[in-house]
């Protein structure tokens, strides 16, 4: 029985995942003492519910988290949140001064040659993994 219900599960986050998908996810090489990295990319609803971005995880960072931007006084503020909402039948663009996953504590410098993975978990339980970043000169 037990079985039977992990597969079920399985089977339901995989269909919801068919209706996310991610294109365009690049990040910056860092310099060689920088403790934190960002990831951008493009999150594709093709769903007809409105779908949340809850969470992430990186294999180059300690932690991750889900930032955006605020303006005060003629000051961009970084700023953490707990979710990023994909209309449905939209898009969602993360780049830089916007919203972007943020990677705290990186383990090593992102370099040309680093290996990004991601996993992208959302409220209808799918997890998406991304491996394909590219990684740009500033």
């Amino acid at each position: 029985m037990k079985k039977i219900l992990f597969f079920i599960f399985i089977c339901s986050a995989f269909l919801h995942a068919k209706d996310i998908r991610i294109k365009d996810a690049f990040s910056y090489e860092s310099p060689t003492n920088a403790k934190n990295g960002a990831v951008f990319l493009s999150i594709e609803n093709l769903g007809d519910k409105d779908i949340n971005l809850l969470s992430a995880s990186s294999n180059i960072s300690d932690h991750v988290e889900l930032h955006t931007h605020s303006k005060e006084d003629n000051h961009t503020h970084m700023m953490k949140v707990d979710k990023m909402t994909i209309k449905a039948k939209s898009k969602l663009e993360l780049k830089p001064k916007h919203e972007h996953i943020m990677l705290l504590n990186l383990k090593k410098p992102i370099t040309k040659d680093t290996k990004i993975e991601l996993k992208l978990a959302f409220d209808n339980q799918s997890i998406v993994s991304v491996k394909k970043i590219e990684i740009k000169s500033r």
